[in-house]
């Protein structure tokens, strides 16, 4: 039987031109133009722990707005934009502001694009109904063009009103989106989703650390990989099923039918395997035996999932 956390786990895991920033609705708060001038000149106050970086792409600017409103009642920094052209103008013109700056200190390559990188986003959420290019087209440069290489480990959310079908679910699985759902989540139940998956981050984070300790980085890679794969193949398995009752349904013909929860029994063999693979890295964790800083050595302990 599948975890309960994994199975849980599936519900959570743009006018180009002038940077598109909602003013903040409470009284003394700053925009978000306003706290990166502040960085820019060293006068942001120190906190504790830095807002994570949301950007939500979506050409409904009411829709828009909406999203933002919610998502900024969170501990977040959020900013709106309405197309593809106008988030690389956002996120990219920030880091071009500071190469000037960058260029003149005597630093490694590696430490210069650590720094370049500052202000790319935590999260994007992205609409499919953008005003310059289909949304899937956006997300594929994101994920997998070289032009963009820095958003390639950036994850993103889909938010839109059309239907989820057997393909959309293909693409969700093929560009590893983390979530896929309807505009008419917004809210609090928006606010929500993105917290959880926030959390979710971190304890999958915190996993991988425990894993790559105790065996090896590869390992702990593999059970990152693992648990996404099964929460993908379970939305996939779900929808495949959906469209099995719709063929039931339509009278469609048996070798159709058949078909399709042969499909159905394939990718649910698969998630099983999965599973299995996922278990046995928690038993090779249990018996690896690692060294404290005092010489001694304790058992490496998985939390229970």
């Amino acid at each position: 039987m599948l975890d309960e956390e994994i199975v849980e786990g599936t519900a959570a895991e743009n006018g180009a031109g002038e940077e598109r920033i909602v003013t903040p609705e409470e009284p003394g708060e700053t925009t978000v133009a306003e706290t990166i001038e502040a960085e820019e000149t060293g006068e942001e106050e120190e906190a504790e722990r830095p807002k994570r970086f949301i950007v939500i792409v979506d050409s409904m600017e009411r829709e828009l707005d909406e999203a933002i409103s919610a998502i900024r009642k969170g501990e977040y920094r959020v900013v709106g934009v309405e197309s593809a052209e106008e988030f690389f103008e956002v996120t990219r013109g920030r880091d071009e502001k500071r190469s000037e700056e960058l260029n003149k200190k005597a630093i490694t390559p590696d430490e210069y694009w650590t720094l370049a990188r500052g202000n790319t986003p935590d999260l994007v959420i992205t609409a499919l109904d953008l005003k310059d290019l289909e949304g899937w087209e956006f997300i594929m440069r994101l994920k997998f063009d070289n032009r963009f290489y820095e958003y390639q480990n950036v994850q993103v959310m889909v938010r839109t009103d059309e239907p989820v079908t057997v393909e959309t679910v293909k693409k969700v699985q093929a560009e590893s989106i983390v979530d896929y759902f309807p505009k008419s989540v917004g809210g609090a139940d928006l606010l929500a989703k993105v917290d959880k998956y926030f959390v979710m981050r971190e304890k999958l984070s915190a996993r991988k650390s425990k894993i790559a300790e105790a065996i090896s980085h590869v390992v702990g890679s593999e059970y990152e990989r693992i648990s996404l794969a099964i929460r993908i193949r379970l939305k996939y398995t779900a929808a495949l099923k959906a469209e099995a009752e719709k063929l039931k349904e339509a009278g469609a013909a048996a070798a159709e039918i058949k078909n399709m929860e042969d499909i159905v029994y394939l990718e649910t063999s698969n998630i099983i395997n999965y599973e299995r693979r996922r278990r046995e890295i928690k038993k090779l964790l249990k018996k690896k035996q690692v060294k404290d800083d005092d010489g001694g050595s304790t058992a490496a302990k998985v939390e229970s999932d």
